[in-house]
């Protein structure tokens, strides 16, 4: 992480509005959110599927094909198998695979 002093010599780099305008996705509705399973809280829940809205929203690009398959079914936290004492999250996705997918033929 860069110190206060090193930050203001940091060099800023123009960012197009519509380049970011990719970034602000608005809230998700509550029927969107329940529809998610999991433990984790909804402001959590959010996280995975504003992700997926971001790659959705992009026009060209490899990962604007998949991402309309893909559907996020759970976010959760759980302990970790490894130390009592931290958490981790698990985050579900569930993808339709076509024949139109790369190698689908091939894998399947």
């Amino acid at each position: 992480m860069a110190s206060p002093q090193m930050a203001h010599s940091l060099p800023k780099y123009p960012v197009s509005s519509e380049f970011a305008s990719e970034f602000q996705i608005p809230d998700f509705t509550d029927d969107a959110i329940a529809s998610v399973e999991g433990n984790a809280p909804p402001e959590i829940k959010q996280v995975p599927l504003k992700w997926l809205a971001v790659f959705r929203r992009r026009k060209v690009s490899f990962a604007n094909s998949i991402a309309h398959r893909v559907k996020v079914t759970e976010v959760s936290i759980l302990k970790s198998p490894d130390d009592e004492h931290r958490i981790e999250g698990k985050v579900v996705c569930e993808i339709d695979v076509t024949q139109d997918a790369p190698y689908a033929l091939s894998l399947l």
